[in-house]
């Protein structure tokens, strides 16, 4: 049952069927064998370039735009924003609030070229609803958090909310959480 919803109907969803549509054209590749990925290079965009999604369904709170920020200063930039090829943000609403935030003039983008109009909304709920289907497993959350700190990480990653949801003012302290 590994990777699989308890009681998930076994029909694909429109976003799954979609997704298989494009991972189709991508495993066939080329005739030089290379796979033909529809957002394959990081270009470098000045930040007013980019259009947020008006139709965004994914909120982020000041909190969570401020540890994206804190996130973004400790480790730099390591997740471009996907744009369509007009620059509407199609992921990486979040990322582009707190590049604001940090007065950052220009940052890395993929282009989406030649997805269609549902391609890219389904790509937008999928990018934010995929991370939120994952979990946890707190025993080796708590040890990877403790050995950080024993490394003398300068950040602290304990300070992330619980959850993604950005609801919770309570961080993770490391410890395994047994309240289920």
């Amino acid at each position: 049952m590994e990777g699989r919803l308890a009681g998930r109907d076994e029909r694909p969803s429109l976003m799954e069927g979609k997704a298989r549509q494009v991972n189709t054209s991508l495993v066939a590749g080329n005739s030089a064998g290379k796979t033909g990925w529809p957002a394959d290079r990081v270009e470098r965009w000045p930040i007013g370039r980019l259009i947020p999604y008006a139709r965004n369904a994914r909120t982020h709170n000041e909190e969570q735009v401020a540890q994206i920020a804190a996130s973004i200063r400790e480790w730099g930039w390591t997740n471009p924003v996907l744009v369509a090829e007009d620059g509407t943000i199609i992921a990486g609403h979040g990322r582009v609030l707190a590049a604001r935030k940090l007065r950052i003039a220009d940052v890395p983008v993929m282009i989406a070229s030649g997805w269609t109009d549902a391609q890219k909304r389904a790509y937008t709920i999928a990018d934010n609803k995929l991370t939120l289907n994952g979990g946890w497993d707190q025993e080796l959350l708590g040890l990877e958090i403790g050995r950080a700190r024993g490394l003398g990480v300068r950040s602290r990653p304990d300070r992330v909310q619980r959850g993604g949801t950005g609801s919770s003012s309570r961080a993770y302290d490391g410890r395994a959480d047994r309240s289920g």
